[in-house]
Order: C-alpha cells, then structure tokens, then sequence
C-alpha cells in the first residue's frame, strides 16, 4: 500500500483488536487515533478531520451503528468500514447510508488493507 496522508480513527472495544488494527495503519504512514467506545469516538469527529473511521458495531454506551445515525442525520458523509463479528446485522448499514462498508472478523491484514484503500483513494 503507497503511504497515504489522512488520519484514520479506530474505534473498538476490544483493545487487542484496536491496537493491532492502529499499529498496522501506522506502518503504512497513516496517523491514527484510537477510541474504545462510540462516546469517545463522536468527541473525536467533532473535533478532528477524519478520513475514514473504522469501528466495530458492538461497543459501550454508543454503537458504530449509533455514532453512524447521528453523522449521517447532520450530512456528515464520513466514510465508515465497520468490522464486526455480526455481518448480517451490520450489512442494513451499508444499503441505508452512503460510504458505510462491512468486514467480517476476523478479517484478514490485506483485505482490511485493500478496504481501506478504496475508501480513501476515489
């Protein structure tokens, strides 16, 4: 993957999940920012240019699916990939809201590569 200059939020409950998913973006010269819940992740949006954000469904006090609703209501067209261990719950997003794509965990290095290559790069 060519380096790529953008920052990228990983938002997961799952710290193991999480950090390994940041290191690797990092590697590929990508800032990122990392948030354990969907509360955290909202404060990071209103407050930082975000180029993609990834995020697992399932998390404390707000969802990816909840943190996606609130974006989309105000026009905010931030693209979203979201990697969950629940495909068929999560797939609705992807038909109801533009830039919203899904991966199944666990989801291997290249494919999530690849996925967030597309997203970035039109």
């Amino acid at each position: 993957m060519n380096e790529i200059s953008c920052t990228i939020v990983v938002a997961d409950d799952d710290h193991g999940f999480r950090t390994a998913v940041a290191e690797i973006l990092r590697e590929q010269g990508i800032d990122v920012i990392e948030a354990a819940d969907g509360t955290m992740l909202v404060g990071i949006l209103r407050r930082a240019k975000i180029a993609l954000v990834i995020t697992d469904l399932a998390m404390p006090r707000l969802s990816g699916g909840d943190v996606i609703g609130m974006l989309r209501s105000t026009g905010d067209m931030t693209p979203f990939l979201v990697v969950t261990g629940m495909p068929d719950q999560v797939r609705d997003y992807a038909h109801r809201w533009e830039h919203v794509s899904v991966l199944e965990k666990p989801v291997p290095i290249d494919t999530l590569l690849d996925a967030v290559r597309d997203a970035l790069v039109p």
